[in-house]
């Protein structure tokens, strides 16, 4: 007889049900996986937000943005750290003139956001868009 177990991600919006080891590990994977995203996703606090892994190029660095405005809402660059060995699960990335943020955390709800480069000196960036990831 094999008894269940129901682990309940809502994160994910999944269930893993617990019959085997080699199930018990898929269920160790996400739960690293879901601590990977919240470790590498974008974080606001106190007009300060926060990207901690981006990919520039061959390099990796970390943001930080200080609000500027907020009609629209604008981020000027205060920061950018070179990092090294980051975690690149849901890195943002900067492709052209559009910052992509995969995962920013507000609260509990987790969004999907981008940026506009409006000016490069000072580095202004305009939020152009936002989601929450389905």
């Amino acid at each position: 007889m094999v008894n269940w177990r129901v682990c309940s991600y809502n994160n994910l919006g999944q269930q893993v049900r617990v019959d085997s080891l080699d199930n018990v590990f898929v269920a160790a994977t996400l739960s690293i996986n879901v601590f990977q995203t919240g470790l590498s996703a974008a974080t606001y606090d106190a007009g300060v937000l926060t990207v901690p892994v981006i990919a520039l190029d061959d390099s990796y660095s970390q943001l930080e943005l200080n609000i500027s405005n907020e009609q629209p809402i604008e981020f000027q660059l205060a920061s950018a750290t070179a990092i090294s060995n980051p975690n690149t699960v849901s890195m943002s990335r900067f492709d052209g003139d559009t910052l992509t943020i995969p995962q920013w955390v507000a609260a509990s709800l987790r969004y999907r956001i981008e940026l506009l480069l409006t000016n490069s000196d000072p580095v202004t960036l305009q939020l152009s868009f936002a989601e929450e990831p389905q």
